[in-house]
């Protein structure tokens, strides 16, 4: 009688346990998607939640901005931002969804060699220096000739023409 009982345990894991396995497998990854998906709707929803007018804030097509208003329409939720400066100022109309995060971002102002400026340091120039601006008191350093070894090519021999008798009797004349 066991042995009945294992044979016929041992055919059903044999006809179907390819089957189980990948019912399993694909429980799993349904389980595992849910939750992803779940979690990033969260953090949509607490990113949404932060967007207020005068915030700045970065879209997916990598542009800053600053929320200006936001308008509640039944595509979903409309926002203007104003990108530029005070100067050159632009206003982009972007579905609520076209944000990516909240900008957080910070100014880098460089010292005279190119190094950042930390918190630490008490000397902070009065005007920034960016990496495209040169600084007047750069020290000049003299560069020494290096050697470079040319390598001379062979010189083409030069391949005498056969003259032909019209040619020599000219130069014969000459």
């Amino acid at each position: 009688m066991k042995n009945m009982l294992l044979s016929s345990a041992s055919n059903f894991l044999s006809s179907y346990g390819l089957i189980i396995l990948l019912a399993v497998l694909l429980i799993g990854v349904i389980f595992i998607s849910y939750n992803r998906r779940k979690n990033d709707e969260l953090k949509r929803q607490q990113l949404n939640n932060e967007i207020k007018p005068g915030v700045k804030v970065l879209t997916y097509h990598g542009v800053y901005g600053e929320v200006v208003s936001l308008t509640n329409t039944t595509d979903g939720i409309q926002v203007v931002i104003k990108t530029g400066d005070d100067k050159h100022a632009s206003y982009e109309k972007i579905h609520i969804n076209a944000i990516c995060s909240i900008d957080q971002s910070t100014v880098v102002v460089l010292d005279a060699e190119g190094n950042p400026i930390t918190k630490e340091t008490t000397s902070v120039p009065e005007k920034p220096v960016t990496v495209d601006t040169k600084v007047e008191d750069e020290t000049k350093v003299e560069e020494k000739p290096t050697e470079v070894a040319v390598e001379e090519k062979p010189k083409k021999k030069t391949v005498a023409k056969k003259s032909t008798k019209k040619e020599a009797t000219d130069k014969a004349a000459k």
